[in-house]
């Protein structure tokens, strides 16, 4: 008998998105690839608006690529910045809100990523995004919210509602290995709005039991000092113990702080490459969630350059105390894997990992035929036995040709007529 199993597998690169203009489909993934059982990312999209005004192919590199490793990294969220734009109402044209749509639209397509809802997201609202700039009353945010308002996000499963009139400042939700989350966006402002503010403080009451994220477009400077919408945010947030993590852009560079209150830890990140080549290059973040180690590897990686950024302030590990959720259920536990038989959720049992999951029996491959080649084949979900002559032939000439019967095993062949 010879065993195998069939591996099946695609590269994760991206294939090319309808109106990539010349790029070349990118074969990377980051260092590390996220365990299916103890890991998850969520991923940062820092200032898109020169991609949206005059390199729209780098912003559909971006989204792209999520989608290709959505699997391959555990990709579960994503957050962008803000000033997804350049010009906000532009006067009514909405050219740059249609590059924007095309690009982030790739996230929503359930057959490429195999989710109802696509992949769960959210943005934003930078002072480019208003008009006139920076100006959020009485200034406008018309075309964002005709792009990514109420209507847009209405129904799907992460989506909770928006504060006031418009989508300007809104809520979404995900979960990820048991654990719930709670991703509250606010407007860029040049402080803290009282109104806004108020709605955020509520929301983190009624779902204390959630681990909270704040994104607001200009949250740190570049030196890592909280700028002044950041700083009324962090202080007017801080006493909830679920808050752990605030990101921004709008300043360039990358910056982070910590800052510790009634014994929680806030961590705080700034990232925006827009003053770079090509408006940015295609830089972003992925914010890896280990589990079993209770810390959040954050990495910078550009889908455009196919390229990792290394440097400390662009690679760096957050301690957090993740406490890792055990399994409800078998369902939780399978990953729809046949070969590797059905996994069960027995958080008690001897080897039953950190999630409580155990793994599942294989199927059995050998047929009891010595002379078939047994494999696993993950698509059609069985297993193959095949007959394989080369497995009873004794090599003398002589014999004739031995044959493999599925059954039967090892035949002797017809030797070979000796009489002239």
């Amino acid at each position: 008998m010879c065993n195998g199993c069939l591996m099946w597998g695609a590269c994760t690169g991206g294939a090319a998105a309808s109106r990539w203009r010349g790029i070349l489909a990118v074969c990377a993934l980051l260092p590390a690839a996220a365990g299916a059982a103890t890991e998850f990312t969520v991923v940062v999209l820092p200032d898109t608006q020169n991609y949206a005004e005059s390199f729209p192919a780098i912003f559909d590199s971006q989204t792209q690529w999520i989608v290709d490793n959505k699997d391959a990294l555990g990709i579960v969220y994503v957050a962008h910045l803000g000033d997804c734009v350049q010009k906000g109402d532009n006067g009514g044209d909405p050219v740059e809100w249609l590059e924007a749509e095309e690009a982030l639209s790739l996230l929503e397509d359930p057959i490429t990523t195999s989710l109802f809802d696509g992949i769960p997201y959210g943005i934003a609202v930078g002072n480019h995004d208003q008009s006139p700039l920076g100006d959020p009353g009485p200034g406008t945010t018309v075309l964002y919210n005709q792009f990514f308002g109420e209507s847009r996000f209405l129904g799907r499963g992460y989506y909770g509602g928006h504060y006031g009139g418009d989508n300007d400042n809104h809520v979404d939700f995900f979960s990820a290995l048991g654990m719930d989350f709670i991703v509250i966006y606010l407007e860029y402002d040049s402080s803290q709005a009282a109104g806004p503010l108020a709605w955020a403080d509520a929301l983190l009451t009624l779902h204390s039991d959630k681990r909270a994220i704040v994104v607001s477009h200009f949250v740190l400077t570049g030196s890592g000092d909280f700028g002044n919408q950041g700083g009324d945010i962090y202080d007017g947030l801080k006493h909830h113990a679920n808050l752990f993590l605030m990101l921004g852009g709008h300043r360039g560079g990358e910056a982070r702080r910590a800052d510790v209150f009634g014994g929680n830890t806030v961590n705080s990140l700034l990232s925006n490459y827009q003053f770079r080549s090509m408006g940015g290059s295609g830089w972003l973040r992925t914010m890896q969630f280990d589990a079993l180690n209770d810390e959040i590897r954050v990495s910078t990686y550009s889908p455009w350059l196919a390229q990792s950024e290394s440097d400390a302030d662009s690679e760096f590990t957050l301690a957090y105390d993740l406490e890792l959720a055990p399994c409800q259920n078998d369902g939780e536990c399978n990953n729809g894997l046949f070969c590797d038989g059905l996994e069960t959720c027995d958080p008690a049992a001897p080897g039953a990992n950190a999630e409580g999951c155990v793994a599942g029996t294989p199927p059995t491959l050998d047929d009891g035929v010595t002379c078939t080649d047994d494999s696993c084949d993950e698509v059609g979900d069985v297993v193959v036995n095949t007959p394989n002559d080369g497995n009873c032939a004794n090599g003398a000439f002589c014999d004739g040709d031995e044959t493999c019967d599925a059954l039967l095993d090892c035949q002797a062949g017809t030797p070979v007529s000796v009489d002239d």
